[in-house]
């Protein structure tokens, strides 16, 4: 029984070994289609070709794949793993449950012991080359996004310089637009012979020159007031945020001198307070080294019939002036 485990076990190992290689030699494969040479960098066409995504997207999809690949691999690998440990667990439930006939109990924990020693290594040496894997794996995750990040880069890049030539070839036409409205816009209404008159032809051209200047002169003025407005727009805008930033920085500044006095009076407070009960304290001792006692006059109603010593004993003083030295001597 034994033997057969330990073959088991040799059999593993080997496995684990081949497991290694292979998929060390896929992962290096993947390693190359992400390789760059020096002459790829120097070459301005073939690193625009790795910078810069063409129309079918082929490189985003690319790393797409790459970065699937790695993921299925290391979700494999860490699987593998897992299920080496969940057999070497089986293995060591049925030896410790069962006792099999034949042999010595010392016999049997011995065999036992060195089946748990052999899981352990090789459970050991899988987690080792397994990790190796996984190191491995996650260095190219990480050059594949750094690359991918890159691209998305670029191209946003590209994308705002195309925006920007773009603006620039919409702003041409809109001179081109704005030059050519009135004349156009005038010759419309003309063309329909709405502004005849009487058949004259020469007013009615004068009046056509006339309106077509009006109304150009008053177009292009409207144009540069509406681009100046903007441009103000923009300053007055950025003025207030300033002037506003410097508002609230101020009622910051105030807000912190106003809570700084606070505990300055607050401190200043608690220490005069301090001294006062410290004065209260003092008089209140120096009353005491002297103090005088007032106690009401007691009248016995039934003095008839006593000693006249006695009843003058029973009398208590009006006012006894006792000094706290007598009275400590007393005690």
């Amino acid at each position: 029984m034994f033997a057969s485990i330990v073959s088991f076990q040799c059999v593993i190992y080997i496995t684990i070994r081949l497991w290694f290689s292979d998929w060390f030699s896929a992962i290096v494969a993947l390693e190359q289609s992400l390789q760059f040479k020096l002459g790829d960098i120097l070459n301005k066409q073939s690193a625009e070709s790795y910078m810069y995504d063409d129309e079918e997207l082929d490189r985003s999809r690319f790393y797409f794949s790459f970065l699937q690949l790695l993921r299925i691999s290391s979700e494999r690998i860490t699987r593998g793993m897992a299920d080496l440990k969940s057999v070497a667990e089986q293995c060591d439930e049925l030896l410790s449950d069962r006792f099999y006939p034949g042999s010595s109990i010392y016999d049997f924990k011995v065999a036992a012991r060195t089946v748990t020693q052999n899981w352990s290594a090789l459970l050991s040496f899988h987690r080792k080359e397994g990790q190796e894997l996984l190191d491995r794996i996650n260095q190219n995750v990480k050059a594949a996004e750094s690359l991918r990040d890159g691209l998305f880069n670029a191209q946003s890049v590209r994308e705002a310089l195309r925006g920007t030539e773009i603006n620039q070839y919409l702003l041409v036409f809109t001179v081109v637009t704005i030059i050519f409205l009135p004349p156009s816009f005038i010759a419309t209404f003309y063309g329909m012979h709405l502004f005849d008159g009487d058949g004259d032809i020469v007013q009615t051209q004068k009046n056509f020159w006339i309106t077509l200047v009006t109304v150009a002169v008053a177009t292009y003025v409207a144009a540069v007031i509406g681009l100046s407005g903007v441009k103000r727009r923009k300053k007055l805008k950025s003025w207030l945020g300033r002037k506003a930033k410097g508002i609230k920085d101020m009622f910051c500044k105030t807000a912190e001198k106003v809570d700084g006095l606070k505990k300055t009076v607050r401190s200043s407070g608690t220490t005069t307070s301090s001294e006062v009960r410290g004065g209260e304290n003092g008089e209140a001792k120096a009353n005491r080294s002297n103090f005088s006692i007032s106690l009401p006059r007691f009248r016995h109603l039934r003095t008839r019939g006593r000693d006249p010593e006695r009843a003058d004993k029973g009398k208590m003083p009006e006012r006894v002036d006792v000094g706290v030295s007598e009275a400590t001597q007393g005690l």
